[in-house]
């Protein structure tokens, strides 16, 4: 028995010297899941809008159309990140006034509302950081590479180890993944509207 509590005192020791204590607020935990979620949701529009016809040379007839390749294809990227952009401010709104009204029921519910240029930055680099599926997509031509690859950003940008509220949360970070994902678009949206099909 005193093996036991030398171990249990020991752990709590270092816990506290070695190990801050970690406090999310509802709202925190509630926006990192939400990115997650529309991170792998965007994945998946862009499967089914854009990769889909791809692999499926469905898009060869779309631009048998008289209208400009590249219309078309910034159309199709404007749906998915109007879309995107729309869902996540709805979404957004619905998370805090239900976390506001539970936190004024419920003592452990806790809500903070964070700057709003930040959660608007924050917004913004998500979809262009979740616009890389689209990039991975089209190299490889692959539905399921794309839901992948929408996986894994999801696991990086909810990796807490830059913050609790994931890497994304930190502003420069967001600033950062952003641009790489705006720079992974225009270049994809430039292979896409110069390629060949049927190589």
């Amino acid at each position: 028995m005193e093996q036991l509590d030398l171990f249990w005192l020991v752990r709590q020791n270092l816990v506290k010297c070695c190990f801050h204590e970690i406090k999310l607020s509802t709202t925190v935990v509630a926006g990192m899941l939400l990115r997650a979620v529309f991170i792998i949701w965007q994945g998946v529009l862009i499967a089914k809008i854009i990769i889909e016809e791809y692999q499926n040379r469905t898009i060869a007839l779309l631009f048998r159309y008289p209208i400009d390749r590249a219309k078309l294809i910034y159309a199709k990227i404007a749906v998915i990140f109007g879309s995107m952009f729309a869902f996540y401010i709805l979404s957004s709104i619905f998370q805090h006034i239900s976390i506001f009204l539970l936190s004024k029921q419920m003592s452990y519910i806790t809500y903070h509302f964070e700057n709003l240029a930040i959660q608007m930055m924050i917004i913004l680099s998500t979809i262009f950081w979740g616009m890389i599926p689209l990039t991975v997509g089209i190299w490889r031509n692959s539905i399921i590479a794309t839901i992948v690859t929408a996986i894994i950003i999801t696991a990086t940008v909810s990796n807490s180890q830059g913050q609790t509220a994931g890497l994304i949360s930190l502003p420069i970070v967001a600033i950062l993944l952003g641009l790489v994902g705006v720079s992974f678009t225009i270049i994809t949206v430039k292979k896409m509207i110069t390629s060949d099909l049927y190589n």
